[in-house]
């Protein structure tokens, strides 16, 4: 029930009318919002998930869509493991979808 809550309240606060059409919908419309202000986007993230836009900024570099890089810090802090290791698991599980490195990095459904 926390991991829902957590999830429903990152929604909001993106402000996302897409939360209802589920996960595809919300990380397109996250794309849309990134890529019209990305800094704007980078500075969001880094203050939701308490890491240094910088950080921010490296993860952003080495995914294909900045939405992406949202989901490393989220499954991240759902895992309690560094974003380093949940990139990891994007590299080798990104095409199986984000269900999947979920339960690569033990979290389940």
């Amino acid at each position: 029930m926390r991991k829902y809550l957590t999830a429903v309240l990152l929604c909001l606060s993106f402000a996302t009318p897409a939360l209802a059409d589920g996960l595809s919908n919300f990380l397109s419309h996250l794309n849309v919002q990134a890529k019209a202000d990305l800094n704007g986007f980078t500075a969001k993230v880094s203050a939701q998930f308490g890491v240094p836009e910088a950080q921010v900024k490296v993860v952003l570099g080495k995914v294909s869509k900045p939405a992406d890089a949202f989901m490393v810090f989220q499954l991240s802090q759902m895992s309690q493991r560094q974003p380093d290791t949940v990139l990891q698991t994007y590299q080798a599980h990104r095409k199986q979808g984000w269900g999947r490195m979920a339960r690569e990095l033990g979290i389940k459904p």
